[in-house]
């Protein structure tokens, strides 16, 4: 399977630091780092492109940005087959 994100940040006038933490489906913290979105910007990627310590396990990447930022995001997942399924958002 092959995971695409795309996060947003709709806030005008200040970029948004978000925190993204890799955590194994045993609970292992494997990774961590800081995401910058300018002022109304946006990114997509691979989780395996963004994270290579991902590549090959089950799991999740915790999201967090500051409080009041506004910031969205989606998953989506991919088969090999050609179907994909969207990843659920929490707050």
């Amino acid at each position: 399977l092959a995971t695409g994100i795309a996060l947003v940040s709709p806030i005008e006038g200040r970029a948004t630091t978000i925190r993204a933490t890799l955590w194994t489906d045993q609970g292992k913290m494997i990774g961590s780092k800081s995401i910058v979105l300018k002022s109304k910007g946006h990114m997509s990627f691979m989780a395996g492109d963004q994270f290579p310590e991902s590549i090959g396990k089950k799991g999740y990447i915790l999201f967090e940005a500051p409080t009041n930022y506004g910031v969205t995001g989606i998953g989506l997942r991919f088969s090999q087959s050609g179907t994909f399924t969207s990843i659920p958002s929490g707050k």
